[in-house]
């Protein structure tokens, strides 16, 4: 049976991370989300350092289905943005039990000591039949070739 089209909704709070990316001064963070072919980004917190807040609120079109990627970076002038962390959510799995999940998602182990690399503070929402083009808000809602406008808060 298929289920309808509905809402993913997530908003990411905040950020821990256990190293600084940069030398001599706080990092850059911002985090990529990709849910599908859907790709959106939050906004770089510059000098935000190890504790990043964003609170910041992106919509996805839902199929009932899938995983959601979240990439953390920190952004560099002169070099490729270096990838600090990433975590893959099932989203039917983490849902199993009702139809929104608050509070920490733990980045995936790196390195050679496969060492925590921190954390993400988030809330995702599922709104099962609920997806419009565009939201009564005016909010974009991401599709393949159009970055969507984050969800003001």
């Amino acid at each position: 049976m298929a289920m309808s089209v509905g809402k993913l909704t997530i908003t990411i709070h905040r950020g821990e991370f256990k190293r600084n990316a940069d030398i001599g001064k706080p990092m850059d963070p911002y985090v990529v989300l990709r849910y599908g072919v859907q790709i959106v980004k939050t906004s770089v917190k510059r000098e935000a350092g190890k504790t990043p807040v964003w609170n910041e609120t992106f919509q996805f079109r839902f199929e009932g289905r899938g995983r959601l990627f979240l990439s953390a970076y920190d952004e560099d002038v002169l070099t490729r943005d270096d990838k600090l962390a990433q975590v893959t959510i099932d989203v039917p799995k983490l849902m199993k039990d009702g139809n929104k999940y608050e509070g920490w998602v733990e980045f995936e182990k790196a390195g050679f000591f496969r060492r925590r690399t921190g954390r993400l503070y988030v809330t995702i929402q599922v709104e099962p039949g609920t997806f419009t083009k565009m939201d009564p808000s005016g909010v974009r809602t991401p599709h393949r070739l159009q970055q969507p406008a984050m969800v003001q808060g």
